[in-house]
């Protein structure tokens, strides 16, 4: 795994961390059979579920103790944009404000 990781065909500068290298033009993740966090056949992290899970924990108890508001400084917020069936927010960014203080 150490070798597909670091192999200077694959990635620019392996040794370094880049996370960006795995994001396109607009930020998104980029899907690659290279990246293999938890393994691969009957070597596979026996953790990948507790990390997952602990990862849903972590994000849902800060969506339960933070309330995440558009930064007041922005003046200009993005409307609602239609990709197909769907409406979704274009990118802006966000304040967590504790949920109960003012």
């Amino acid at each position: 795994m150490w070798a597909v990781h670091n192999d200077p065909k694959l990635w620019d500068e392996p040794n370094k961390f880049k996370p960006e290298r795995h994001l396109d033009s607009d930020g998104n993740f980029i899907k690659s059979k290279y990246v293999i966090p938890f393994g691969i056949g009957p070597r596979y992290c026996l953790g990948e579920q507790l990390a997952k899970m602990e990862l849903f924990l972590f994000l849902t108890s800060m969506v339960q103790k933070f309330e995440f508001l558009p930064n007041p400084d922005d003046k200009n917020l993005p409307e609602m944009e239609s990709s197909g069936p769907v409406f979704l927010p274009r990118r802006y960014k966000v304040v967590a404000k504790e949920r109960g203080s003012r």
